[in-house]
Parts: C-alpha cells; structure tokens; sequence
C-alpha cells in the first residue's frame, strides 16, 4: 500500500467516525431531554397537589361564608 493509498483510507475513516460521533451526539441530546421529562415529574405532581388544596380551601370559604349566610 502506497502512501496515497493509505492517506485515502486514513481520511475515509476520519470520515466513518465523524459520523458515527454525529450520530452519538444526537442520541446523548435525546437521552438529556427524556431525563430532563422524568425530572420535571414530580414538580408536576406537586403543582398539581398544591392546586388541588388551594381549590378544596377556596370551596370551604366559600362554604363557609354560604352556611353563615343561610
């Protein structure tokens, strides 16, 4: 094998890994948004906690004010 010969398969490789790196750093981006996802989870879960008790303490205000109303 000449020297060309070995300059045109060394930068046919360089080639192969550029890809293959491409294609592993659009993978990591992927992995990094769905761990993001299941991290915001339980922020979700409490927002949702917390809207459901400030309803439940407006209803019995309000229930409150009613009953002293009637």
């Amino acid at each position: 094998m000449d020297t060309e010969e070995k300059i045109t398969d060394l930068l046919q490789k360089l080639t192969e890994i550029d890809t293959k790196l491409d294609s592993a750093l659009a993978r990591l981006d992927d992995h990094e948004s769905r761990i993001r996802s299941l991290e915001n989870i339980p922020a979700r879960r409490w927002d949702m906690l917390l809207s459901e008790l400030i309803g439940i303490v407006a209803a019995s205000a309000i229930g409150l004010l009613i009953g002293k109303i009637i």
